[in-house]
Protein backbone atom coordinates (compact mmCIF):
# COMPACT_ATOMS: atom_id res chain seq x y z
CA UNK A 1 0.00 0.00 0.00
CA UNK A 2 1.70 3.27 -1.07
CA UNK A 3 1.29 6.62 0.53
CA UNK A 4 -1.81 7.55 -2.12
CA UNK A 5 -3.53 4.40 -0.44
CA UNK A 6 -3.07 4.96 2.55
CA UNK A 7 -4.39 8.77 2.86
CA UNK A 8 -7.18 7.85 0.81
CA UNK A 9 -8.18 4.85 2.78
CA UNK A 10 -10.75 7.06 4.91
CA UNK A 11 -12.02 8.50 1.22
CA UNK A 12 -13.63 5.47 0.93
CA UNK A 13 -14.13 4.53 4.45
CA UNK A 14 -15.92 7.96 5.55
CA UNK A 15 -14.34 11.26 4.73
CA UNK A 16 -16.43 11.77 1.80
CA UNK A 17 -19.71 11.36 3.51
CA UNK A 18 -18.41 13.66 6.87
CA UNK A 19 -17.22 16.26 4.30
CA UNK A 20 -20.66 16.12 2.47
CA UNK A 21 -22.56 15.79 6.04
CA UNK A 22 -20.42 19.21 6.85
CA UNK A 23 -21.49 21.08 3.91
CA UNK A 24 -24.69 20.19 3.86
CA UNK A 25 -25.33 21.46 7.39
CA UNK A 26 -23.32 24.37 6.94
CA UNK A 27 -25.64 25.34 4.16
CA UNK A 28 -28.50 24.56 5.65
CA UNK A 29 -31.44 27.15 5.65
CA UNK A 30 -29.40 29.52 3.69
CA UNK A 31 -29.73 30.44 0.08
CA UNK A 32 -27.93 31.95 -2.60
CA UNK A 33 -24.77 33.75 -1.82
CA UNK A 34 -25.25 33.07 2.05
CA UNK A 35 -25.22 29.76 1.19
CA UNK A 36 -22.44 29.94 -0.66
CA UNK A 37 -20.34 32.08 2.05
CA UNK A 38 -21.13 29.31 4.27
CA UNK A 39 -19.76 26.39 1.95
CA UNK A 40 -16.20 27.81 1.58
CA UNK A 41 -15.89 28.40 5.51
CA UNK A 42 -17.40 24.96 5.61
CA UNK A 43 -14.60 23.92 3.24
CA UNK A 44 -11.68 25.86 4.73
CA UNK A 45 -12.54 24.68 8.21
CA UNK A 46 -12.29 20.77 6.77
CA UNK A 47 -8.89 21.31 5.24
CA UNK A 48 -7.76 22.58 8.12
CA UNK A 49 -9.11 19.84 9.67
CA UNK A 50 -8.15 17.70 7.08
CA UNK A 51 -4.88 18.57 5.47
CA UNK A 52 -3.64 15.39 4.22
CA UNK A 53 -6.79 14.59 2.44
CA UNK A 54 -7.52 18.05 1.00
CA UNK A 55 -3.77 17.73 -0.58
CA UNK A 56 -4.25 14.18 -2.19
CA UNK A 57 -7.78 16.04 -3.56
CA UNK A 58 -6.27 18.73 -5.33
CA UNK A 59 -3.10 15.87 -6.25
CA UNK A 60 -5.31 13.20 -7.48
CA UNK A 61 -8.49 15.18 -9.23
CA UNK A 62 -6.87 15.81 -12.25
CA UNK A 63 -4.59 12.51 -12.74
CA UNK A 64 -6.16 9.66 -15.33
CA UNK A 65 -5.82 6.28 -15.54
CA UNK A 66 -5.25 6.28 -11.79
CA UNK A 67 -6.38 3.44 -8.67
CA UNK A 68 -7.94 6.21 -7.16
CA UNK A 69 -9.70 8.46 -10.35
CA UNK A 70 -13.24 6.99 -9.78
CA UNK A 71 -12.98 7.22 -5.84
CA UNK A 72 -11.47 11.05 -6.38
CA UNK A 73 -13.75 11.86 -9.27
CA UNK A 74 -16.73 11.19 -7.06
CA UNK A 75 -16.06 13.33 -4.49
CA UNK A 76 -15.25 16.14 -6.51
CA UNK A 77 -18.38 15.53 -8.32
CA UNK A 78 -20.66 15.31 -4.85
CA UNK A 79 -18.66 18.87 -3.39
CA UNK A 80 -19.23 20.81 -6.57
CA UNK A 81 -22.80 19.74 -6.65
CA UNK A 82 -23.26 21.99 -3.23
CA UNK A 83 -21.52 25.01 -4.78
CA UNK A 84 -23.52 24.86 -8.14
CA UNK A 85 -26.74 24.39 -5.92
CA UNK A 86 -25.87 27.80 -4.33
CA UNK A 87 -25.05 29.62 -8.11
CA UNK A 88 -28.13 28.02 -9.59
CA UNK A 89 -30.43 30.12 -6.53
CA UNK A 90 -28.22 33.25 -7.43
CA UNK A 91 -28.50 32.58 -11.46
CA UNK A 92 -32.00 30.67 -12.24
CA UNK A 93 -31.65 28.91 -15.74
CA UNK A 94 -27.96 29.09 -16.11
CA UNK A 95 -25.09 26.20 -16.49
CA UNK A 96 -23.23 26.92 -13.39
CA UNK A 97 -21.11 24.13 -13.61
CA UNK A 98 -18.01 25.74 -14.74
CA UNK A 99 -18.37 28.32 -11.83
CA UNK A 100 -19.06 25.85 -9.38
CA UNK A 101 -16.03 23.87 -10.23
CA UNK A 102 -13.71 27.28 -10.30
CA UNK A 103 -14.92 28.38 -6.84
CA UNK A 104 -14.35 25.00 -5.09
CA UNK A 105 -10.46 24.72 -7.10
CA UNK A 106 -10.50 28.46 -5.43
CA UNK A 107 -11.44 27.60 -2.36
CA UNK A 108 -9.29 24.46 -2.02
CA UNK A 109 -6.48 26.09 -3.60
CA UNK A 110 -6.29 29.12 -1.38
CA UNK A 111 -6.79 26.42 2.18
CA UNK A 112 -3.78 24.25 0.78
CA UNK A 113 -2.07 27.87 0.45
CA UNK A 114 -2.83 29.25 3.65
CA UNK A 115 -1.78 25.41 5.39
CA UNK A 116 1.53 25.21 3.35
CA UNK A 117 2.85 28.37 2.55
CA UNK A 118 0.99 31.36 4.55
CA UNK A 119 0.29 29.37 7.88
CA UNK A 120 0.85 32.67 10.20
CA UNK A 121 -2.50 33.91 8.44
CA UNK A 122 -6.07 33.62 10.05
CA UNK A 123 -8.61 31.66 9.07
CA UNK A 124 -11.06 35.38 8.27
CA UNK A 125 -8.12 36.25 6.46
CA UNK A 126 -8.20 33.45 4.29
CA UNK A 127 -11.83 33.57 3.93
CA UNK A 128 -12.07 36.64 3.37
CA UNK A 129 -9.63 36.38 0.09
CA UNK A 130 -12.04 33.56 -1.30
CA UNK A 131 -15.07 35.95 -0.53
CA UNK A 132 -13.78 38.28 -2.72
CA UNK A 133 -13.06 36.35 -5.38
CA UNK A 134 -16.85 35.63 -5.11
CA UNK A 135 -18.17 38.45 -4.39
CA UNK A 136 -19.34 39.64 -8.03
CA UNK A 137 -21.16 36.17 -8.72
Amino acid sequence: MGPTASVCAPARAGAPPRLTLTLSEARAGLQGKEALGALIASLLEQISAHPDFAKLLAAEVFRVGREWQETVGHIRARVIEFYAAALREERPGADVSLLAASVFGATLVAGLEWLVFQPERKFDEVLAAVLELVAGL
